[in-house]
């Protein structure tokens, strides 16, 4: 009985050396959370990117009234510089930032999926436009509108909009199909030097 390892120790044995020491530095370099945080995460990025989308279509709306009569500019370019500045880019941050949390401490990593990269190019590509594209062309377009002057580009800020909704659907169902797999990452080869 001595003779004859147990199944407990011939795994053990089996599992011990580089290839236990390289499974353990995989997990420890991941950080995971527990299920119950990372459930509590995904829901606020959902609820975020959700509150995202559905203000930009606040903000789409507005500037399409606005574009399409001028008479109700005075009231529709300032109620969409209200929703850009207090909805649109404290959603689009927050929602960028629950996505890296997500992406960090889930399987799904950042660089990973291809789903997961594309929706964190194009977020905050589409954070830093909101920024500093949308946002001052909602400012500029309010401060005419509050002047009595015609708005310089209402088409330029209907576009702007139009194309950030277009962006929020595209990463919505990217989430949800997946599509594309995993990133392939290049095989490194290991040489003895003996």
């Amino acid at each position: 009985m001595s003779g004859t390892p147990s199944p407990s120790t011939a795994s053990t044995a089996r599992a011990s050396g580089p290839a236990r020491a390289s499974r353990a530095s995989k997990v420890s370099r991941t950080p995971r959370f527990r299920p119950r945080a990372r459930r509590a995460l995904v829901a606020l990025h959902v609820v975020f990117a959700v509150g995202l989308l559905g203000s930009d279509a606040g903000v789409l709306a507005l500037v399409v009234a606005g574009w399409r009569r001028a008479a109700t500019a005075a009231a529709v370019y300032p109620a969409a510089l209200l929703l850009g500045d207090w909805l649109l880019l404290p959603l689009a941050l927050l929602s960028l930032a629950t996505g890296v949390l997500l992406g960090l401490g889930t399987q799904w990593g950042l660089f990973r999926y291809w789903w997961v990269a594309i929706s964190l190019v194009v977020n905050t590509g589409g954070t830093l436009l909101a920024w500093f594209a949308l946002l001052p062309g909602l400012r500029g377009a309010a401060h005419a509108a509050a002047a009595g002057q015609a708005v310089a580009d209402p088409g330029g800020v209907v576009r702007a909009s139009a194309s950030a909704c277009a962006v929020l659907t595209a990463t919505v169902f990217l989430s949800y199909l997946k599509p594309l797999g995993r990133i392939r990452r290049p095989v490194t080869r290991v040489t003895s030097d003996g």
